[in-house]
């Protein structure tokens, strides 16, 4: 090889190093690129998955990033309470339903739904409605939806009570709500299984889930009645098949048997009415039967404030109303034409509750005349003499801070209730001795606030002299709120009779078991075998009432000139 050839094959030498070099450098290159790329790839990942999201029906929705607030102390989230319900398309504005301002009084509004919401309340109170303008707005979304137009039943301006599993708070003046009350409050399933993913699923979105389920499970159609739609955001459908009505939960398990006439679903009680023959039963969640379908023609929550275990119902048989507990034990007989206070009526609107007062007191009507039955001493009024509860002065005041009166207040000294004999005079029920403290022997019982103090108080009046009424409790030794017991060394003979008439009540009332024949009356009407019946628990004792009540003490002449001319209303009482 000569010089020339030897400098060429160096040449070519160093030119293929050279290529082998940036060949190499070139891989190194690459793979520190695509390491940079997946680093990148990675990263963005990760930073999107803990990156907050949420969909509605499987759509991604834009959130802010106050949307959620993480409690690091109680592990809680809490969510922008406005911001989701404008998501899901409500209105959300400040002030009540009932048009009443205030800077901690909400309200949230769907085609279906009305909600008022109090900062300072652990309770919630939900309006299911349908009137001719929200009917127009969803008639074209129903068709398009669910192919044919939702049937409400619920009765317009019925009131539903909620409970929330944790307070409302508010934070730099937004609202904001835990994520487990969510469901109840508006009517949505959630997922939330990954901190930085939020599912959630309205009616609409659960009606296209649920479809499939039910077909597949052997069922004509989910129900068309907007209270059953909500029904699936607790996981159970309610279903159709063969124009009969049962229900299954969200995996096609069968909870209650399609053979119904019609079912309808209480969202707050998690419970079922089920209709057939004119006779309605109640069934739990998960599917056990309270109440057989034998029985009544109607049954109803009669008082939403009380828990499930205390929880009392409306009964209607013959067209009478009467009121049973939830394993069916009667405690009023259905024989009555009103249950509870006229919510409407002006003198009892401002009522938290008109069901039961101060926990223990069911105003009943018969006839004309209004009596009472007693929870706690499961006592009914042996005759219905009352004319009405609380005195109305509308007509009769005499300075406009005078008010109208059905209780009066704890800081009184008593729980009272104003009571109106037939012959249109006053007395009150004290909740706390049981009994009838003030006889029916005044003109009015009212409020009067002073404008100086600011301060009200409470009168008793008679033949236009007035009495102000803590201070005759005081001196009659009458006060039992508080702790303080009633003095039993007071004396009057004719009050005496009068309290002992009062407690002398008959056991109209008293707790009466379902009989057996009336649990086979469903059976023997319907080609399939029903739930069965719950089985009957034993007779409740009845309330030791032997102690005898206080006498007072003749301190109050006019009283007692007045307590003799009515002697005969009181005995007749």
């Amino acid at each position: 090889m000569d010089f020339q050839e030897s400098t060429k094959f160096m040449k070519e030498m160093e030119q293929k190093q050279k290529r082998k070099k940036m060949l190499i450098l070139g891989i190194i290159f690459c793979i520190v690129l695509i390491a940079f790329l997946a680093a990148v790839i990675f990263y963005l990942k990760y930073q999107d998955s803990i990156t907050f999201k949420m969909f509605i029906n499987n759509k991604k929705v834009v959130t802010s990033k106050t949307f959620v607030d993480y409690n690091e102390k109680t592990k809680d989230y809490y969510v922008n309470l406005e911001e989701l319900s404008k998501a899901l398309g409500y209105s959300f504005q400040q002030g009540s339903i009932a048009l009443t301002e205030g800077e901690n009084l909400y309200s949230i509004t769907s085609n279906y739904e009305k909600v008022d919401i109090n900062l300072d309340s652990d309770e919630y109170s939900k309006y299911v409605y349908e009137d001719d303008a929200s009917r127009a707005k969803r008639a074209e979304y129903e068709s398009l939806t669910y192919g044919t137009d939702l049937i409400i039943r619920t009765p317009a301006n019925t009131k539903e009570i909620f409970k929330l599993n944790k307070p409302l708070k508010k934070i730099n003046g937004t609202v904001y709500i835990n994520y487990l009350d969510i469901e109840d409050l508006l009517s949505i399933s959630y997922n939330w299984e990954n901190p930085y993913r939020l599912y959630l699923y309205g009616v609409r979105g659960l009606y296209s889930l649920y479809t499939k389920t039910v077909t597949k499970a052997g069922y004509n159609s989910l129900s068309g009645d907007y209270e059953n739609m909500r029904a699936m955001v607790d996981g159970f459908l309610v279903v159709e098949k063969d124009t009969k009505y049962g229900v299954i939960d969200n995996s096609g398990s069968v909870l209650i048997e399609a053979k119904y006439d019609r079912i309808l679903y209480s969202q707050n009680s998690k419970e079922f009415f089920a209709y057939a023959n004119n006779r309605v039963a109640l069934i739990d969640k998960t599917g056990k039967q309270l109440i057989a379908p034998s029985l009544y023609q109607d049954i109803s929550i009669l008082d939403q404030n009380l828990d499930q275990e205390h929880r009392l119902y409306q009964v209607k048989k013959d067209g009478k109303l009467g009121v049973v507990t939830r394993d069916g034990k009667e405690l009023v007989h259905p024989l009555f034409d009103v249950i509870g206070l006229d919510s409407t009526n002006e003198l009892y609107s401002s009522l938290k509750d008109t069901i039961i007062l101060y926990d223990k007191i069911i105003p009943l009507k018969q006839g004309n005349g209004w009596g009472y039955y007693n929870i706690s001493t499961d006592e009914l009024t042996s005759e219905f003499n009352l004319a009405s509860f609380g005195c109305n002065i509308s007509n009769q005041k005499t300075s406009a801070n005078q008010k109208s009166v059905v209780l009066i207040p704890k800081d009184v000294g008593i729980k009272g209730i104003v009571l109106m004999y037939q012959s249109g005079l006053y007395g009150i029920y004290d909740c706390n001795a049981d009994r009838l403290i003030i006889p029916f022997s005044y003109n009015k019982v009212y409020s009067d606030t002073d404008n100086k103090t600011g301060i009200t108080s409470y009168y008793l009046e008679l033949n236009g002299d007035r009495t102000e009424l803590r201070q005759f409790l005081e001196e009659n030794g009458l006060i039992t709120e508080n702790g303080e017991e009633e003095n039993e060394e007071n004396d009057t003979s004719e009050e005496s009779s009068f309290t002992e008439e009062m407690n002398n009540l008959s056991t109209k009332g008293k707790l009466t078991e379902t009989s057996n024949e009336d649990e086979q009356y469903f059976e023997e009407n319907q080609d399939t075998n029903s739930d069965e019946p719950n089985e009957e628990q034993p007779e409740e004792n009845a309330n030791e009432n032997g102690e005898e009540n206080p006498e007072e003490e003749n301190t109050n002449e006019e009283l007692n000139n007045e307590e003799n001319s009515d002697a005969d209303q009181s005995e007749a009482y």
